[in-house]
């Protein structure tokens, strides 16, 4: 019991550091590029399907023409 107990105490755990520049690039790219493309499709469509659509498949779209998205 004793080996047991002095393991479970020495277990070690991950510790995830993320960068701010890690943050903005996700707010810059996630939200307000798919808070604008959503407005463009609003404007253009006047559909919230597609909408919906634009807000989802934009930021995908962006991170995998821009190389500093990712």
């Amino acid at each position: 019991m004793r080996q047991s107990m002095a393991n479970s105490s020495a277990q070690q755990f991950p510790v995830l550091f993320i960068d701010m520049n890690t943050i903005k690039r996700y707010f810059a790219f996630d939200i307000v590029g798919g808070f604008a493309f959503f407005m463009l499709g609003r404007v253009a469509f006047h559909s919230d399907l597609i909408c919906i659509a634009l807000n989802i498949v934009a930021p995908q779209m962006l991170n995998f023409l821009l190389p500093t998205a990712q």
